[in-house]
């Protein structure tokens, strides 16, 4: 073997060798995605190879209109991150990690708010009981009780049971006024005339 041909081996040798020994930081990205009506946002912290990235400290920062810090989670097992998000506005994703490489610091992007939903139809239902001198309101969804909706009346005011029902004191032969209110449900008022007399 002459001089030329074992300088290109041990060239080849040096190579191999260093390659073999090189080791690639993989380079990671995020995928979010959100969802309504609740208003999560689910991020995906995925590296150039395809595998999720692990405990990759993600922070969330609302910085327009500004206020700071939102929240801090790592990535799971899978890769994945979730927040929610609770205003309107430009937000920031902060990488926190040294086992791989990304182009840049934060990953921007621009949320609104989830429209809320419509609110929901019930069934208000009122009966003198005239053997207890009470009167019983109840409030139903599909033959389903309501709890903790607000009923209120000229005097007094209550929260439906888990039976959906809230009593107050009858007053026969009067007019009693109802309202029933809840978050997420439609607002309802009527008047009913307190008659115990028999058809």
């Amino acid at each position: 073997m002459n001089a030329a041909k074992i300088k290109i081996f041990f060239l080849l040798l040096v190579t191999i060798t260093f390659a073999a020994d090189l080791e690639v930081t993989p380079f990671l990205r995020l995928e979010m995605e959100s969802t309504c009506p609740d208003n999560i946002l689910y991020v995906t912290a995925i590296l150039s190879n395809g595998a999720p990235a692990q405990n990759v400290e993600l922070r969330l920062i609302l910085h327009s209109p500004y206020q700071g810090l939102r929240a801090i989670y790592h990535t799971e097992d899978n890769g994945s991150a979730r927040f929610e998000l609770t205003k309107s506005g430009q937000y920031r994703i902060y990488i926190e990690n040294s086992d791989y490489y990304n182009n840049d610091d934060f990953v921007p992007f621009v949320y609104s708010l989830c429209p809320p939903p419509p609110p929901e139809d019930y069934n208000l239902s009122i009966t003198p009981n005239c053997n207890s001198n009470i009167v019983e309101v109840k409030v139903t969804k599909e033959g389903q009780p309501i709890e903790d909706m607000l009923i209120i009346t000229q005097e007094w005011s209550s929260m439906t049971g888990d039976s959906g029902i809230a009593a107050f004191p009858l007053f026969e032969g009067e007019w009693f006024f109802v309202s029933a209110n809840k978050t997420g449900y439609s607002y309802q008022e009527t008047w009913v005339n307190m008659d115990c007399n028999p058809l």
